[in-house]
């Protein structure tokens, strides 16, 4: 269902709906809202995410990473 389709159907829900349906509704919207399943957070795809996982492993495979002790010391530089 497109998302035109899916804003109208709920609008409609919205205005019959009795407190119990609003306040699931709101707390279902505040849930889904405070995700973040990215660093701008947009959602991201199952394969979006196994693509991050593979060219992390790419980075890590060829040394591109900071230790613990890499971060502690730069820290002490902030």
């Amino acid at each position: 269902m497109e998302t035109a389709k899916l804003r109208e159907e709920l609008h409609s829900l919205i205005d019959r709906g009795d407190a119990d349906l609003l306040r699931i509704l709101l707390d279902i919207a505040k849930e889904l809202s405070a995700e973040d399943f990215s660093t701008n957070g947009f959602r991201i795809s199952k394969d979006e995410l196994i693509e991050r996982v593979r060219l992390a492993k790419v980075r890590i495979n060829a040394g591109n990473f900071l230790t613990m002790e890499d971060l502690e010391e730069e820290i002490k530089k902030w």
